[in-house]
């Protein structure tokens, strides 16, 4: 999941998004893999806080990880890929 660091509105969405996915049986147990997009933008939101934001250490039933990513810079998109791949079964 994609997500603009820099943008409040947007994050509050996609908690609600998360919870949807969260509930959703077919989704069981897959990952979850957050890129906190645009974070080489001023006054962005660190990943500390989107991570609390979001409520993301709650997320007992699946693995998850929260990426700090600006694609613009092709910066933490690779540690993304290989987390997702090193964790898939």
């Amino acid at each position: 999941m994609l997500i603009c660091s820099s943008d409040d509105e947007r994050i509050i969405n996609t908690k609600y998004e998360i919870n949807t996915i969260l509930k959703e049986p077919d989704l069981e147990g897959v990952l979850l893999v957050i890129l906190a997009n645009k974070q080489d933008v001023k006054n962005c939101l660190p990943i500390s806080q989107i991570s609390k934001d979001l409520n993301l250490t709650t997320i007992r039933d699946r693995q998850w990880a929260i990426f700090s990513t600006s694609a613009t810079k092709n910066e933490g998109i690779t540690e993304a890929l290989d987390w997702l791949v090193g964790n898939l079964k």
